[in-house]
Formats: C-alpha cells, structure tokens, sequence
C-alpha cells in the first residue's frame, strides 16, 4: 500500500475530552469510538548529570482488557488494537529538532529504517509540525481501517494534524518509540511506567 501525507485538519474533529482524564473520544470518518486510558508515564532527560522533566505521555486504547503490561508483550499487543492515541503534554518547549533525534534514537535501537514507508512521512509530520509547546500537546492516534491497511495522525503544538496512511504494521513501528526496545535509561524509567495501570 502507498504511504503518503494528507492535507492538514484540525483536533476537534478527532479527538474529545481531557488529556489525562479516564476516557477520550474519537471521532474518525463519523463513527465515534471511546479510548481508555491504558496508561500513563513521565518523560524525564538526563542532562549535565540533572534529571528534567520533558512531557506527561498518555496512552489511550480502544481495548484495554487486551493491553499486556509486560515489557516483551507491550507492543505486540498493541498491534492488535483497532484504534489508539499516544498523547504527549509538555511541561516545557522542545524544538522540533529534539524531538525528531529523540525519535530517531528510539527507530534505530528498534532497527526500524528512517525512510522506509511511513516512518518517513512521520518524520517529516514532526519536522514541519514545529516544535512541542509548554502546557501544549503532541498527539499521535492510530486506526487499522476496515478496508486494510492503517492511519496515522500526527497532531501538533498548534493543533493542525497530519494523514499519513500506510501498510499494516507502521502503527507498531511507531509505538516501539515507547514499548520497544529503549535506548536511554530514562525511556526505560516512561516505558515501565506505562505499563502500569492508571
């Protein structure tokens, strides 16, 4: 299946409800669908030996009951939800930059390919989406369609969203970001955080 970047849209037509709160409501191609918080984590950087606070990420499903909290189980189980968002809240400005190298960095401890279908036009979501805003969120949702294949939305700071459609398996590679395989201690410290109960 090709994978290519749709024209913009705005949140409010996608997502309803308070980020962090029990349940969201998405609204995709005019079936609504309820998500439950799955789970919930902060994201902290080490920097000059000082851990800072970078976002509050927020995992919602259309499934929980099938969510496995285990760290080799997580992601694979993922796979099988018809719909999810990952949610993340800033607690301070990060340049869109930083957030696509620390993507990046999370693709390649997961052999996943910068420019191979899909993960490409994410990046390229992120890139023009600018940077994460303090008090703001990024938002990544996802939906296997009917018809085969899967969507990716990515919603920026400023709440425009991007269309990526792509093959099966582009919303797992995505989600390895945060239940794969982890390259730094701190991403450890979010992934088994998430993987807890809310």
């Amino acid at each position: 299946m090709m994978t290519f970047l749709l024209p913009l849209m705005t949140w409010a037509a996608l997502l309803s409800g308070d980020v962090g709160g029990k349940n969201l409501e998405l609204d995709w191609q005019g079936a609504k669908t309820k998500l439950e918080l799955a789970g919930k984590g902060l994201r902290a950087k080490k920097v000059a030996f000082i851990s800072v606070k970078v976002y509050d990420a927020h995992l919602y499903l259309a499934d929980g009951q099938t969510f496995d909290r285990t760290d080799a189980g997580a992601l694979n189980s993922l796979d099988g939800q018809k719909q999810l968002a990952m949610i993340l809240k800033f607690r301070r400005e990060v340049d869109a930059k930083r957030v696509i190298d620390s993507f990046k960095e999370a693709f390649t401890a997961n052999d996943i390919k910068f420019d191979a279908p899909g993960i490409k036009e994410f990046l390229k979501a992120v890139e023009v989406g600018g940077p994460a805003l303090e008090g703001k969120t990024l938002s990544i949702v996802g939906v296997k369609e009917a018809a085969g294949g899967e969507t990716l939305i990515y919603e920026n700071a400023k709440g425009e969203a991007a269309t990526i459609k792509g093959s099966t398996g582009l919303i797992k590679q995505v989600m390895s970001i945060w239940f794969g395989k982890m390259g730094e201690s701190t991403m450890v410290d979010l992934k088994a955080n998430l993987l807890k109960a809310p």
